[in-house]
């Protein structure tokens, strides 16, 4: 299908420059960005484009301004543009396919992670997102619980790194491609496959949990 092709403004080019510059170290973390009127020379528009690719980027925390001192690249800038892309990628839908295979490789991993740390409280929350599903009626009440078991399992694996970066996954491809189906055979099927990991994960068995939540996702 043939879109309109949607014309950048000049402070979001302007934006992806700076923020280029500090990932290649042309501008280091800690450095004073230079004067209104360098950059609008520097990049040939006005100060106001200037001035809003500025603000544009000290809400997004790259950089920041102390009053009659001047504008400065943010200590964390590099983290802070890293983590402003990785933002954009997972709310883009057309990266579900992506985001859908960076689950396949993580949650294995955070199902032998279950395995090893799991406590009788995160076992019981488990168990208990198991039996939501179970007397889950309706696409809407599926949609609703047929995700707990994923976020259950992920809290209990002793990452709290991966534990973020999964929710932030299984969000983003939750609302791509709903959680599930109401046809009956299928939600045994997915049911039967929680029970199974979840009985390894009481087994502290880690292998065989990881290799259940591949076949899972597959």
């Amino acid at each position: 299908m043939i879109k309109p092709i949607s014309k950048k403004k000049y402070y979001e080019t302007i934006s992806e420059q700076i923020e280029q510059a500090i990932l290649s170290e042309e501008w280091a973390e800690g450095s004073r960005v230079p004067t209104e009127d360098e950059l609008a020379s520097i990049f040939q528009v006005g100060r106001g484009s200037i001035r809003e690719a500025i603000t544009n980027l000290q809400m997004s925390g790259v950089l920041f301004s102390s009053p009659g001192i001047g504008t400065y690249v943010a200590e964390n800038a590099i983290a802070c543009i890293n983590n402003n892309h990785l933002a954009d990628l997972l709310n883009d839908p057309e990266n579900l396919k992506d985001i859908v295979q960076a689950r396949q490789i993580l949650e294995p991993r955070l199902a032998a992670f279950a395995a090893e740390n799991a406590s009788l409280v995160d076992i019981a929350k488990m168990q208990e997102a198991i039996d939501k599903a179970k007397s889950a009626e309706g696409q809407e009440n599926w949609d609703r619980t047929g995700h707990l078991f994923h976020n259950a399992l992920a809290d209990s694996c002793g990452n709290k790194i991966l534990i973020s970066l999964f929710k932030s996954l299984e969000e983003t491809s939750r609302k791509g491609k709903g959680a599930g189906t109401t046809e009956n055979e299928d939600k045994a099927k997915y049911i039967e496959a929680y029970e199974s990991i979840l009985n390894a994960i009481k087994e502290k068995n880690s292998v065989l949990a990881s290799q259940r939540m591949t076949d899972l996702l597959k």
